[in-house]
């Protein structure tokens, strides 16, 4: 079975999310207003869901935190066998 690597910098948790201070600490977004931050934000964060669901999809399915690899072979194994 194949194994897939990830790299985590830090775990996911609240104490690190994304806020508007951090946020207006890059370079070009020291302007922005509390509201244009928070929906910057959010749109990262949805973003941010569509590319993890899209990547999920090409490399395999994620089921309680565990990684299960879709092989292509059994798909076409079914098929043949139909």
């Amino acid at each position: 079975m194949q194994t897939m690597k990830t790299y985590v910098e830090k775990p996911l948790t609240k104490e690190n999310n994304l806020t508007i201070e951090k946020l207006k600490s890059y370079r070009g977004c020291e302007n922005l207003s509390d509201e244009q931050a928070l929906n910057a934000i959010q749109t990262i964060e949805k973003l941010a869901v569509i590319l993890f669901d899209y990547v999920c999809h090409q490399n395999g399915i994620v089921i309680d935190n565990q990684v299960v690899i879709v092989s292509t072979d059994i798909k076409t194994d079914l098929k043949q066998a139909a």
